[in-house]
């Protein structure tokens, strides 16, 4: 039997403990399909998979996308037949669409709309889009300095989120992605660190459970082949960041929403996004749209245990165009480490009582590094930890006076 066409999971940043890059090795190696990756290490944790196939070791790390884009070729030149690219992060993202018609021709992927990835990856251009699309989406803001900032503090008011407008610029690097600002002082802060490249979000009050998000997949015709919904159960930092937990929960009315604005941009491929509850309105408000596989994919996953990436996969190489009508039952996905975090901070402040924390993180479905079948990426990564709080101790113990 001649094997399948093989995956090249793309991360345009280095990222040792990438587990969406790892969830995806895991989703399509257990279907037998060969799994490649880009690392920075030899010996990175998700490298240890037992269901990747090889790694592509990247030193020095490319200093432009067209270097990354040469790499790639590179490795594609070594195949068989043309392999599925899988970018998995808003640099790899925005290189993918700028060099769509180089790639095109070693790799499948989904072709967008020329621009439509940067525009739904920047958090400025995509918040016009929902707003000529007719779907709800918080106030924001461009803020440049700080004279800017003082002038919309008055209209935002406190709590405001600032947020990072384009996560694959070069000034981004060194960038939270999002922040809560309590206080005017905080604000100011943060925008005189990192000038040009910030808005103001209006701050949604609401426990994590108001967080909801949608992931799917749709065809070259904009069809959505596969869609599921699902809350932040926790996320870390707790006042406002990524899902640690999750629960899987269709919500129909939501879905209905999202997908009529997703087919009416022209979308395709596979997409992650959020919202927001606004319980001041009744209105779910979009937040953020990432143009690619999230890095919590396997939180959305049907009866037949399909996700996004098996249903791009089927989609793109085995011509399987049929939208995916196995039921969707509630589940949990959790990121160990990162809700280990969230938890103890919950449980500290009193929000979360330690039983209940330890209760829910036992009871997850699925868990972003610990698999039965597949321990060397957790043991690799728990070690990592290890070795990197001890490096720290050491190097604390030698600076401090004797």
């Amino acid at each position: 039997m001649s094997q399948r066409p093989a995956v090249f999971v793309f991360k345009g940043v280095p990222s040792r403990f990438h587990h969406g890059a790892l969830a995806v090795c895991r989703t399509l190696g257990r279907l037998g399909v060969p799994v490649w990756a880009n690392d920075e290490l030899e010996r990175a944790p998700a490298a240890r998979s037992r269901y990747r196939t090889g790694s592509a070791v990247w030193q020095p790390w490319p200093a432009s996308p067209g270097e990354s884009v040469e790499r790639l070729v590179a490795w594609a030149r070594t195949q068989d037949e043309r392999a599925l690219l899988m970018p998995v992060d808003d640099v790899a993202t925005v290189a993918v669409e700028e060099h769509a018609d180089e790639l095109a021709e070693w790799f499948r992927f989904p072709r967008q709309p020329e621009g439509l990835a940067r525009r739904l990856s920047s958090k400025w251009t995509m918040a016009q889009l929902a707003q000529e699309h007719g779907l709800p989406t918080a106030t924001v803001a461009r803020v440049d300095d700080l004279a800017d900032l003082d002038d919309l503090l008055v209209e935002f008011g406190l709590p405001v989120v600032i947020k990072r407008i384009e996560g694959w610029s070069p000034d981004a690097r060194g960038v939270a992605s999002v922040s809560v600002a309590r206080t005017r002082e905080r604000a100011r802060e943060i925008v005189a660190e990192h000038p040009g490249n910030l808005l103001l979000q209006e701050y949604i009050p609401g426990a994590s459970a108001t967080s909801w998000m949608f992931n799917g997949y749709f065809d070259e015709e904009g069809r959505c082949l596969f869609g599921a919904t699902g809350y932040k159960v926790r996320q870390y930092p707790v006042s406002g960041g990524f899902t640690t937990l999750g629960q899987l929960e269709p919500h129909d009315e939501l879905q209905t929403a999202v997908v009529r604005f997703l087919e009416g941009v022209g979308y395709r491929g596979i997409v992650d996004l959020g919202l927001r509850l606004d319980v001041r309105d009744g209105r779910y408000k979009l937040l953020d749209v990432n143009p690619r596989v999230g890095s919590t994919f396997r939180l959305f996953v049907d009866s037949a245990d399909d996700d996004v990436v098996r249903v791009c996969y089927s989609h793109l190489v085995d011509g399987r165009a049929e939208p995916r009508t196995a039921p969707v039952q509630p589940r949990r996905w959790l990121a160990e480490p990162h809700d280990f975090r969230a938890g103890c901070a919950l449980v500290a402040s009193g929000g979360l009582s330690l039983r209940a924390f330890v209760g829910s993180a036992v009871s997850a479905d699925e868990r972003a590094w610990w698999a039965a079948d597949d321990r060397a990426p957790f043991m690799s990564a728990l070690l990592s930890d290890v070795r990197a709080t001890a490096s720290l101790a050491l190097e604390g113990f030698r600076a401090s006076p004797v």
